[in-house]
């Protein structure tokens, strides 16, 4: 049962394209770096996830104990954790993306492609029509009620001089 298996590592041949260890390198380059970033991608998530689930479990047990001692939890520490929603995130994004991709379309647009006919400085119109897409959400939605817009110029002074 081991002959064949022995004969059979004997006939494998290191391949020649990768008996130089330059061409190895130059081979494994693509895959090690598209392992490396969708790793770090699977890391953030997966750590993210932990801390999440870590919180959680020592809240239940935080929560656990004090019943055990007959101890009447706070009612801060019984209710699940809510993120606060910012009304104005919408415009925030919506202005950060669209002035992001009108600098990455000029910035493309000026730099020389020497014939090439493809036009890079396009990519732009990606993070600017997302960035727009935010925009037109904030307006539909209406202005949040925490955001009052100042009063004109000398609003304040009129209604002195007209009382």
């Amino acid at each position: 049962m081991r002959t064949p298996l022995l004969a059979l590592a004997a006939t494998m041949a290191p391949l020649p394209a990768l008996a130089d260890g330059a061409d190895l390198v130059e081979k494994a380059m693509p895959a090690v770096a598209i392992g490396v970033i969708f790793g770090s991608i699977v890391l953030i998530v997966a750590i993210t996830t932990y801390a999440t689930q870590r919180n959680r479990t020592m809240r239940h047990e935080t929560i656990r104990l004090a019943l055990e001692k007959g101890v009447a939890p706070p009612h801060e520490l019984l209710e699940e954790p809510q993120k606060a929603i910012d009304e104005t995130r919408d415009l925030r994004r919506g202005l950060t993306l669209s002035g992001l991709g009108l600098g990455l379309a000029l910035c493309l647009y000026f730099i020389p492609n020497q014939g090439n006919p493809t036009a890079p400085w396009s990519l732009g119109f990606v993070p600017l029509l997302v960035g727009l897409g935010y925009l037109a959400t904030w307006f539909v939605r209406g202005r949040p009620t925490g955001v009052r817009r100042p009063p004109p110029p000398g609003a304040g002074e009129r209604d002195l001089v007209a009382g």
